[in-house]
């Protein structure tokens, strides 16, 4: 395992959760402060978004080599995520983890693949969505044991009629 050239200097560092094993909390931990973090980001003051995402990008480790690929398969940097979400185009209305689906380390403990459904409800150009969305997120530890994030891909949102049993109905 190498780190290759990505800089360790300000990932997201968890607190273990009593959780089934110790992998699985601190996937927790990462998927629970993604989803809270980004929502904060979003739902905040535009003027201080980039600020926000600053911060956001730094407490997760994300850096220009990050990609993320939206519903559409097409990929966006850090930075085309903020110009998305200072945009206007965007308004959240709530964020919340349905399940942390599946989580695999590999590598040593150095890497690891997590997924997870997430129920968002939000205005994207004036169309309202409730949208149940299966995550994927590619996690690299860092020398100092705390995950970034090095790829995350939301799939095409469900109306939550489709998946009764995502949402608790």
């Amino acid at each position: 395992f190498s780190a290759s050239r990505r800089s360790f200097d300000a990932p997201y560092c968890i607190t273990n959760q009593p959780r089934m094993d110790p992998f699985e909390s601190e996937m927790h931990s990462v998927v629970e402060g993604f989803n809270k973090n980004w929502f904060d980001v979003a739902v905040g003051p535009k003027d201080q978004a980039q600020t926000k995402w600053r911060h956001f990008c730094e407490e997760f480790g994300m850096d220009d080599d990050t990609l993320f690929i939206r519903p559409s398969g097409n990929p966006a940097s850090p930075s085309t995520i903020i110009d998305m979400i200072t945009s206007g185009d965007i308004m959240p209305k709530s964020m919340d983890i349905v399940s942390v689906d599946s989580c695999r380390v590999f590598a040593e403990g150095h890497a690891a693949v997590v997924t997870f459904t997430q129920h968002s409800v939000f205005t994207y150009k004036g169309k309202e969505n409730d949208d149940i969305a299966k995550w994927t997120m590619v996690l690299e530890k860092s020398p100092s044991n705390c995950w970034k994030i090095i790829q995350a891909h939301r799939g095409t949102g469900q109306a939550p009629s489709n998946n009764p049993a995502a949402v608790g109905q």
